[in-house]
């Protein structure tokens, strides 16, 4: 059996754990760092009675450049899931409180905010964009890192029994053509 897997870092740990099975790794996304303006956050966060984070891995890069956040009395969001929420507590200590498995899903669970700020993962979450200026009076945005789709990666991916997804947009960009499985 042939497992394929878009994460290196989780490929390494898969390799280890899985006795018996193939595991292949393929990245079907770049992920390039952004340098975020430490000041630009602290202010829009302070402001903010929403902060989310698309992505946890949003909320590790603010950490790498050194940011740290205040989100005492905040209403926290993930769009990923446990993970995502598992990620974020990780980086600020904040268990968040709304958790869903995708920025769409996040975007119907926000009631009601004065003003949010949102850290994107690679893409901008139109969707939710659209709800939170509906809702609030400003929405700051962040981009953490940015995700480029690795067209020789998505071209060349194996075939597999078991495909695992560590971001919806590398497994939107598998659906939207870009490989075999």
């Amino acid at each position: 059996m042939r497992v394929v897997v878009t994460s290196p870092f989780a490929g390494e740990a898969f390799t280890r754990v899985l006795k018996g099975v193939e595991v292949a790794v393929a990245p079907v996304l770049k992920l390039t760092p952004v340098k975020v303006e430490g000041e630009a956050v602290a202010s829009a966060v302070s402001n903010s009675d929403l902060v989310v984070f698309v992505s946890g891995r949003a909320a590790y890069r603010l950490r790498e450049e050194g940011i740290r956040l205040d989100l005492a009395g905040k209403i926290v969001a993930t769009a990923e899931g446990r993970k995502g929420a598992v990620m974020v507590k990780n980086a600020f200590g904040v268990e968040p409180q709304l958790v869903a498995d995708s920025a769409e899903e996040l975007a119907r669970l926000i009631e009601s905010c004065r003003v949010a700020t949102v850290f994107h993962h690679g893409e901008r979450a139109e969707d939710l964009m659209k709800r939170l200026s509906s809702l609030c009076s400003r929405a700051y945005e962040f981009f953490t890192y940015r995700a480029v789709p690795d067209d020789e990666a998505l071209r060349a991916l194996p075939p597999g029994e078991i495909y695992v997804f560590f971001s919806a947009l590398a497994a939107e960009l598998v659906a939207r053509g870009g490989g075999t499985c």
